[in-house]
């Protein structure tokens, strides 16, 4: 068996929004591994309010000072 160490730094930075299903409109995350560095953007590119959700909520937690689940 061979285990080897690896060093990840990771930087995050999301855009969020209530009015979103799961909150996120965006994100940017940059893995730096030694000198290999890779970055991953995603972003929502339309929604629709008169849509029917098919994402199950129920089991969800919201991230710590944002409401996204239980909105009153």
């Amino acid at each position: 068996m061979l285990i080897r160490r690896v060093r990840i730094e990771s930087e995050i930075n999301m855009w969020l929004s209530e009015d979103i299903p799961l909150g996120v409109v965006k994100q940017q995350i940059t893995n730096k591994q030694g000198k290999k560095i890779t970055r991953i953007e995603t972003q929502l590119l339309s929604y629709g309010n008169d849509a029917t959700s098919l994402i199950d909520n129920s089991e969800a937690q919201d991230m710590p000072g944002l409401n996204l689940f239980n909105s009153q």
